[in-house]
């Protein structure tokens, strides 16, 4: 029960916060946050077998630049879901659903529905 550091190697996701993480089998998927200076959109996944980065090609629309979103998995590890965040000026919060298939890297934005819609939110 102790923190080490990992070392990698590959293309970074170079210094943010405010992503979304997820773990899904030996891969952990990094998407979006912000670098210091403008929020961004893209993906990252560390290998955590071969402890490599890479930035897989994705088709697709994927989700706009965005901090403090939500990312999990669905689908028993198939897809990577993102929700709402803070978009691109002041106080444009989002309450967005995005799906990547991680099997063919698509991203789609399924249309939702209901009486309850959450509101939008980082």
């Amino acid at each position: 029960m102790a923190w080490s550091s990992l070392a990698t190697k590959g293309q970074r996701p170079g210094t943010r916060d405010s992503h979304g993480a997820a773990l899904i089998g030996h891969r952990m998927l990094v998407f979006g946050g912000t670098n210091g200076n403008k929020k961004v959109n893209d993906l990252h996944v560390l290998d955590l077998r071969t402890k490599e980065w890479s930035r897989p090609p994705c088709k697709g629309t994927p989700p706009s630049p965005r901090e403090s979103h939500t990312v999990t998995t669905a689908a028993g590890g198939d897809k990577l879901v993102v929700f709402g965040g803070s978009g691109e000026g002041e106080g444009n919060y989002l309450n967005d659903v995005h799906v990547l298939d991680l099997p063919t890297m698509t991203w789609t934005s399924p249309q939702v529905a209901g009486e309850v819609v959450p509101a939008p939110r980082d």
